[in-house]
């Protein structure tokens, strides 16, 4: 069973916060102007996550910090994350002016107060772009996650890592809790996804118009299955998995952006957008591939359609 949640509160900066994950209940606990918190059920275990967009101003974010430590659990694990738009020190920081020592000598008191840990963090460090060019272009680590000891002992070895700017000036992070490695033998299925890679119609014409002796039917069964076969080898090697293509165009952006901080270039940016763009068109792939998978209908039709409740039901049993 999968639990997916999604919040849009003109409260906290009007952003959609989007989790899922396997065999997890959740609780609403409670809310500010600046951040959301819920109780997690996992198993026996409970854990407290606080959501966080903190506001631009000093003043604002101390109300903030006074508001998450009543929040904190004492005793139970507990996740904070999110956009803390303040940085823990200067060199978090690439370019621009380096100020604000109030600002993080507040945001430093409350995390020693409340005993969190920065967890393990992987790939880039910096997770803000003020997308200026040249000298004028800012780097920042804005975007973080933090626990506490209880989270680290029931989570050990858990890691996070930004993944590329697309279209966000922020870049989105992936927290990992645990790894499952499950190997199915799954039945073909034809992915509509398959449809945007300029070789696909050719394979199939070139499939189709070979010469098979027999009746009609028979003609079609040899077709097809000799179609599948030239499918399946076709994905493996030429149009390759999503997800590893994603990861490798992802791993491509940090490498660039990170050249991009040690020493401007205008080829090495014009690469770095070409290769945004490029991931943006495999993270479309994705996203059809995942409606084909899922047998959902109300990504186009929205609420006016209730087949998805007792479609998902249905799932549900089935599992």
């Amino acid at each position: 069973m999968g639990f997916t949640s999604f919040v849009n509160n003109s409260d906290v900066g009007g952003k959609i916060w989007l989790f899922w994950a396997d065999d997890l209940e959740f609780e609403m606990s409670s809310c500010s102007d600046q951040a959301i918190s819920g109780w997690f059920s996992y198993g026996s275990a409970r854990i407290l996550c606080s959501f966080v967009y903190a506001s631009c101003f000093r003043e604002k974010r101390v109300e903030l910090w006074d508001y998450l430590r009543l929040q904190d659990p004492h005793g139970f694990p507990w996740l904070i994350g999110g956009d803390f738009n303040i940085i823990r020190a200067d060199a978090e920081k690439i370019g621009g002016v380096f100020k604000a020592p109030r600002a993080k000598a507040d945001f430093n008191r409350w995390i020693n107060d409340c005993a969190l840990i920065d967890p393990p963090r992987k790939g880039n460090q910096l997770s803000w772009c003020n997308g200026r060019i040249g000298g004028r272009r800012i780097w920042a680590r804005l975007d973080r996650i933090l626990v506490n000891l209880q989270f680290i002992n029931l989570f050990e070895g858990s890691s996070y890592r930004y993944l590329p700017r697309s279209s966000s000036d922020h870049a989105p992070m992936l927290f990992d809790l645990f790894m499952k490695n499950q190997h199915i033998m799954k039945p073909f299925r034809f992915l509509r996804m398959w449809g945007s890679h300029e070789g696909f119609l050719p394979l199939v014409r070139q499939c189709w118009e070979g010469d098979v002796d027999g009746c009609a039917m028979v003609r079609i069964k040899i077709k097809l299955k000799r179609l599948k076969g030239e499918l399946v080898k076709w994905n493996r090697e030429v149009f390759g998995r999503v997800e590893i293509e994603i990861y490798k165009l992802e791993d491509r952006i940090v490498c660039l952006e990170e050249e991009l901080v040690r020493n401007f270039s205008t080829q090495v940016e014009n690469e770095l957008l070409h290769a945004k763009q490029t991931h943006l068109h495999w993270v479309h792939r994705e996203e059809t591939l995942a409606c084909q998978k899922s047998r959902i209908k109300w990504l186009v039709e929205g609420d006016s359609n209730s087949k998805f409740f007792h479609a998902a039901m249905r799932v549900k049993k089935k599992k």
